[in-house]
């Protein structure tokens, strides 16, 4: 692989072909390749924050739209950063 290969990849703008992730982990000793992905990230929920709002007029039920609302834009987020 050439430097300006690896300095595409390194920048997203070259995909990594398969062969080299095979043989980049023959190189590093992995004993799978899946070690060379990243952590699985928890998966955001509901109880893991807690929406402050400064409009202290705001209604249970409005708050509890905003949070549904932000819990769906996350997962949607999540979903689609599993699958890039």
């Amino acid at each position: 692989m050439s430097r300006a290969s690896v300095a595409n990849i390194e920048s997203g703008r070259q995909n990594v072909l398969l062969h080299h992730v095979y043989s980049l982990a023959a190189a590093l000793e992995f004993a799978k390749i899946s070690d060379l992905l990243p952590a699985l990230s928890k998966p955001t929920t509901e109880e893991d924050f807690d929406v402050i709002l400064s409009d202290e007029t705001m209604t249970a039920r409005g708050k509890a739209q905003i949070t549904d609302l932000i819990a769906s834009a996350l997962a949607q987020r999540g979903s689609k950063k599993a699958g890039s």
